[in-house]
């Protein structure tokens, strides 16, 4: 009886890790695939220095989640999350100076009147 108590304790500890390695790749991914959607979107707004730090680093991330250290799949999802920062900065940049910022009220607004008939 203690033998199975100890065997599950065993299972139970990997079982864990296995969760928690799982979890950290679906996050890994989910942020890479979402990084390079930006990056496509992007397009040539971006400068070269940028797109090749990103792209570097989604490769990161994509090598790292193949293996088993859950450390270092963190590791790699976090300089993506900087990179990623770094790239939706430079787009939001470009947006506002290609005018396609946030546009302003219009001055002639005519304020009315509503009744019910």
């Amino acid at each position: 009886m203690e033998r199975l108590i100890n065997e599950a304790r065993q299972h139970d500890a990997q079982d864990k890790r296995l969760r928690e390695l799982a979890e950290v790749r679906n996050n890994a991914e989910s942020l890479a695939y979402q990084t390079e959607k930006t990056v496509q979107e992007a397009g040539d707004k971006l400068d070269s220095q940028t797109r090749e730090m990103v792209e570097g680093r989604i490769r990161e991330v994509r090598e790292a989640a193949k293996g088993e250290d859950a450390a270092r799949i963190r590791d790699a999802n976090q300089q993506l999350e900087q990179a990623a920062g770094v790239l939706n900065q430079q787009a939001a940049a470009q947006a506002g100076a290609n005018g396609s910022g946030p546009k302003q009220a219009d001055e002639d607004v005519v304020e009315g009147e509503f009744t019910e008939a």
